[in-house]
Formats: C-alpha cells, sequence, structure tokens
C-alpha cells in the first residue's frame, strides 16, 4: 500500500510540474531566439502594437497586421542584437536619456508632456515596450554619432552629385559623348568594349574607337541639356562613364570630363552635407547589423 501511495504521490507532483511548466510557455511563449536570447510573444504582440499605432494601421485590418508583424520580428531580431553589442561598443543608454527621447518625441509632434504616454495607456500598449522602442533607437544613434560618424567623409565630389539631384544649381560640364549611328547588336557590343576602357577623359590612347563610333566633345550648362541626356550626368561622378545607353536612334556612351557648380551658400552646403552624412550613416549601421545577423545563432519559432 505505501510503494502505491508513494507511486501516487510521484504521479501528481509530476502532474503538477507538468500544468505549471505548459501554463508558464503560454504565458512567455517564445516566438524567436537570437543566440542565447528569447523573444517572447508578448514582447512581439507589443511591438506590433506599436508599429501599428504609429502607421495609423486600423486593428481591423488583417492584412496590414500580418505585413506589420513580419516587421515587429525582424525589428525585435535586430534590436536584440543590437543590444548584446552594447557593452562590447561602451555604449549605455540610461533611463535619463530614455526620458529625454520621448520628451523629444513629444515636442516635435507639438504633444503636452505625458500625452504620448496616455495616449499609448489608451491603445493598450505598455509604456515598457515603448521605452525599449526608444532605448534601441538611441543606441543606434549613438553608435552612428559616436563610432561610424568619425569614418565619415564628404567631399566636394559628394556635395555637387547631390546638388545636382536635387536640382538646385546650374552645372557647367564638359563632356565626351561617343554615338553609333544605328542600333545593331554589333554596334552595341562593339559599344561595350569601349565604356569597359574608358578610365579617364585624358586616356583615350589605346582605345579603337573611329571606325565604330564618333567622338564629340561638349561643353554646355546642365540646363541646357535633353532631359534624358541631363537625368544619366546627374548621376555621373567626373572621369565616369554611362555605359551604354539608347538615346534616340543612337547608342551612346556619356563621360563626364568636368564640371563646375554654382557657388553654394554656407547654408546649402551644410544642409547637403547633413543629408549627406545621415545617408552614409544609414547605409554603415545597415552593414553593421547585417553582419551582426550573418554570424548570429537566429531562429524563428
Amino acid at each position: 500500500v505505501l510503494k502505491g501511495f508513494n507511486f501516487m504521490k510521484n504521479y501528481i507532483i509530476l502532474l503538477l510540474l507538468f500544468v505549471s511548466a505548459h501554463a508558464s510557455a503560454d504565458v512567455q511563449k517564445i516566438v524567436a531566439i537570437v543566440n542565447d536570447d528569447p523573444i517572447t510573444q508578448t514582447e512581439l504582440d507589443e511591438r506590433t502594437k506599436l508599429i501599428a499605432f504609429f502607421s495609423n494601421v486600423s486593428p481591423e485590418d488583417y492584412n496590414q497586421r500580418v505585413k506589420i508583424r513580419k516587421i515587429a520580428i525582424e525589428n525585435l531580431i535586430d534590436e536584440q542584437l543590437l543590444s548584446q553589442q552594447e557593452k562590447a561598443l561602451g555604449i549605455k543608454v540610461d533611463d535619463d536619456a530614455i526620458d529625454n527621447g520621448i520628451s523629444s518625441i513629444e515636442e516635435n509632434n507639438k504633444m503636452p508632456k505625458g500625452q504620448l504616454a496616455l495616449m499609448l495607456r489608451e491603445q493598450n500598449i505598455s509604456a515598457s515596450s515603448f521605452r525599449t522602442k526608444v532605448k534601441n533607437d538611441i543606441l543606434k544613434f549613438r553608435l552612428a554619432s559616436e563610432v561610424f560618424a568619425p569614418d565619415v567623409n564628404i567631399n566636394n565630389n559628394d556635395l555637387e552629385t547631390i546638388a545636382l539631384n536635387h536640382k538646385v544649381k546650374d552645372v557647367d560640364l564638359k563632356l565626351k559623348v561617343f554615338s553609333t549611328n544605328d542600333l545593331s547588336v554589333k554596334s552595341y557590343n562593339n559599344m561595350q568594349g569601349i565604356s569597359r576602357k574608358l578610365k579617364s577623359c585624358k586616356r583615350l590612347k589605346g582605345i579603337r574607337y573611329k571606325f565604330i563610333a564618333t567622338l564629340d566633345v561638349i561643353d554646355s550648362k546642365l540646363s541646357k541639356l535633353d532631359a534624358q541626356t541631363k537625368n544619366i550626368v546627374r548621376n555621373l561622378k567626373v572621369n565616369s562613364n554611362s555605359g551604354v545607353v539608347k538615346i534616340g536612334d543612337e547608342f551612346k556612351i556619356i563621360m563626364v570630363c568636368n564640371r563646375a557648380i554654382d557657388n553654394l551658400s554656407e547654408k546649402e552646403s551644410n544642409y547637403f552635407t547633413n543629408v549627406l552624412t545621415n545617408k552614409k550613416l544609414g547605409l554603415k549601421l545597415k552593414k553593421y547589423q547585417e553582419d551582426l545577423r550573418k554570424k548570429a545563432y537566429i531562429k524563428i519559432l
């Protein structure tokens, strides 16, 4: 009888442990693992609601919420990877920094202090979830500004290119343009050979083009060029060429030999410098996060 009692006692204990473990798993269901750190269902649900709120997506819009959920899990994975590097990077984001970040969001959106927290509460979004998002945004900003920024250089060529694309200034251009007189496959292949050999406007020796194409040297204002040529030239640096492009009934290769942009004001120069710096920092951050992903163990459950 005693043996039977002990068996039943042990069975009940195991049953209780089994039920308890499953109850706990329901509360903290894991949806992804990033290296040794889990991402829980609760975190995913909260982030999905947060993105939906800031994207102004209706809770009833099922298709949009499915898309947002995918974005949410990817964001959480990237943030978990970045958070794991926080100590190694020597960057610490404390509560004061998070509070200041939230205050800045409210100020930028012309909200009274505390209004954002109230709005999130009305949408049943936890304050801790939002603070985690703000913390990770600050971490990314500081990573970019403190770690990557010293390696970002903006030169005059960069400024000229972005000024061209913003169409704020006219430009004096010196171009070399190779043109065929037909659109045959043979002409295209021959022009491809010329394009590959073009390295500099001053170094045309050894490039046999005379029986393939005509060469014109053009001095012009950007504003005077036709629309297609204008769009091509805007994206070219000095001593780079367009590759083979079809313009009208000809194949052409356009090479920029020189350009002189009308003087940028200090305000314009500062604006374009900031735009370019932010773009380059964004690319560096993206590359850094891609590298973290390649080295990490990531499992979406």
